[in-house]
């Protein structure tokens, strides 16, 4: 049985949350100039994130797809589930929210692989 108190996963939630908050507040700023926009966006995405990332964590296992093909597909889920919010409450327009949903994941992963390269 998997815990709810996971080290590794608080420390994957950690540098998911500083990757994408910090995404989404040079994005929300490009895209959508304002001081409240940025910290509205910023906000919704570490809430967002905090879900989504914690659903992903302990959820992706039960799926048994532990190929590379389930986990992209999962991701592709998780993309598409974020650029919801991001298109209704940012607001960004449909393509900028899947856009910026995309990139935030991409984001994510890339500096995680790198953590998790650096620290095992």
């Amino acid at each position: 049985m998997t815990r709810l108190v996971d080290p590794v996963h608080g420390l994957a939630l950690a540098v998911t949350l500083l990757t994408e908050a910090t995404g989404m507040a040079l994005l929300a700023g490009l895209l959508k100039p304002g001081e409240n926009r940025i910290l509205r966006c910023t906000l919704i995405a570490l809430g967002l994130n905090l879900v989504s990332h914690t659903l992903f964590w302990f959820g992706f296992p039960l799926l048994r797809t532990g190929t590379m093909a389930g986990l992209v597909g999962a991701e592709g889920v998780v993309v598409l589930a974020e650029a919801v919010p991001y298109r209704l409450l940012c607001p960004f327009r449909w393509g900028q929210a899947l856009a910026v949903s995309l990139l935030l994941n991409l984001a994510s992963f890339v500096v995680g692989v790198g953590v998790w390269s650096f620290l095992y």
